[in-house]
């Protein structure tokens, strides 16, 4: 979407760096007061954070399973979000499933 989250239009994150305390509109995070001691310090810490990049192989399995509407994560995740949802969750491949006529013999 863009290169540097302080660039999107709609990120809190222009806010979390330059605002003071008492001059904005968001909400006290706690997560975010627990990053450091200090303003400074919560500043520095949750931009190092949010600037790491993901790697290109993660990225890419994440924007193939949002394009397929699928979770990503271990069988222990899948599991939990099926008892959770009580839907079953399946990686599938792209496309129909073969029908057992077209299905390579073994």
């Amino acid at each position: 979407m863009v290169e540097h989250a302080q660039d999107y239009p709609w990120s809190s994150f222009h806010l979390r760096l330059n605002e003071t305390t008492g001059n904005h509109w968001l909400d006290e995070d706690p997560c975010f007061n627990e990053l450091g001691e200090t303003d400074a310090k919560r500043r520095a810490i949750y931009k190092s954070f949010v600037e790491q990049c993901i790697p290109t192989p993660e990225l890419q399995l994440i924007r193939n399973a949002l394009q397929r509407s699928q979770l990503t994560g271990n069988k222990f995740f899948t599991d939990e979000v099926e008892e959770i949802t009580g839907r079953r969750i399946l990686q599938r491949g792209r496309g129909r499933p073969q029908s057992d006529s077209k299905k390579p013999i073994k």
